[in-house]
């Protein structure tokens, strides 16, 4: 099995859910490091939308992406990426990572 890496692009199983939380299979982006999956069987990651609302937690993907939408930063859960059939699917570039992190830094109080 093929490890993500930090920006890695996946397709995951978001299901079972609770109230607001996205669901089913859909795209996201990794957040921890190969490091990280060589030691655990987690990752942490944000779901992608293509319902692009304007919300200050979103960060747009350029163009040319194996997928596309908006990376819902106030989403961010930690997931089993074998129970949740988590599939590479692109690389995102490093300046999409530092967006989100500028995003998810002040909802943390990082």
């Amino acid at each position: 099995m093929t490890l993500p890496d930090r920006g890695s692009l996946v397709w995951l199983l978001f299901s079972p859910q609770a109230g607001s939380e996205q669901a089913g299979r859909r795209p996201g982006i990794v957040l921890t490091t190969m490091g990280y999956h060589q030691r655990s069987r987690l990752a942490i990651v944000c779901p992608i939308t293509s319902r692009e609302r304007g919300w200050p937690t979103e960060v747009k993907l350029p163009p040319g992406l194996p997928i596309e939408g908006v990376v819902l930063v106030d989403h961010v859960r930690s997931v089993d990426r074998g129970a949740r059939k988590l599939e590479i699917v692109g690389m995102a570039p490093p300046e999409v990572l530092d967006e989100i992190e500028a995003r998810l830094a002040p909802l943390l109080s990082l």
